[in-house]
């Protein structure tokens, strides 16, 4: 079991930000209130989980894995429910386990990723709604629904694995598409947050003139937070470490 503490005005609002922070819904956590808050005083929780992510091999977004190593992947995301799940709705789809398989036709592409996302959704029992819009060369597909945390994991974890397996898919067609996946809006609040991050860190550097390490990210949270600050005049990023402990730290230019 892990633990989470949480703050915010009320009770209601700590515990909404931890479940928003953890991807994670009601049911999937024991809450026990720490403070309830007051006038001047933030209300504290503390989210009592599973970790079913802990073990997640970090996928490196930057290098082109075959169709088969980013299935591996994808299963080692979840509990044995999940892998059973997972591993079953990509081997019952035909159109999308063939290796290295071409689609000529972009609408066809998108109907096969569609029906993919629905069926792996309800794997889980849940039924979502899957839009799609087209940008230059980018297909972007955003699921809708309720009780989501499922699809996301542990810090968007899941999302990032099911990410990388429909990246593999070829488009031969005129172009080249790049597919990119969003829960219930997730990457979407994610990347906010990281930007706020970003740009809050920068300033506490600036500050007090020395070097801020940020937490863990993958390599996709990491390249928004170099994006942020690249521009900025007195810091500059760098990632360092490796596997499940790279970090971006922001260097103060002395």
């Amino acid at each position: 079991m892990k633990e989470y503490i949480s703050t915010g005005k009320n009770v209601d609002i700590a515990i909404d930000e931890g479940l928003r922070f953890l991807g994670l819904n009601r049911e999937d956590v024991d809450i026990k209130i720490l403070e309830t808050g007051g006038l001047f005083k933030k209300a504290k929780v503390c989210l009592i989980y599973n970790d079913i992510q802990e073990d997640i091999d970090q996928i490196n977004n930057e290098k082109e894995n075959s169709k088969e190593e980013i299935k591996e992947e994808l299963i080692q995301t979840a509990t044995e429910e999940k892998e059973d799940k997972i591993e079953n709705v990509v081997e019952d789809n035909s159109q999308l386990q063939q290796e290295n398989q071409s689609v000529e036709n972009i609408d066809e592409l998108k109907n096969r990723i569609s029906t993919f996302l629905k069926n792996l959704a309800s794997k889980f029992n849940l039924e979502v709604n899957v839009d799609c819009v087209i940008e230059d060369n980018n297909i972007n597909f955003v699921v809708n629904g309720s009780n989501l945390g499922k699809l996301i994991g542990y810090h968007g974890e899941t999302l990032n694995a099911i990410q990388n397996f429909l990246s593999c898919l070829k488009y031969s067609g005129e172009g080249k598409y790049r597919i990119h996946l969003d829960i219930g809006n997730y990457k979407k609040e994610r990347e906010q947050n990281l930007i706020a991050l970003a740009n809050k860190m920068a300033d506490k550097a600036e500050q007090i003139e020395r070097n801020v390490h940020l937490d863990p990210m993958n390599a996709y949270e990491r390249r928004i937070i170099h994006s942020t600050l690249q521009s900025r005049e007195l810091v500059e990023t760098e990632s360092m470490g490796e596997g499940d402990k790279r970090h971006v730290v922001i260097k103060f230019k002395r």
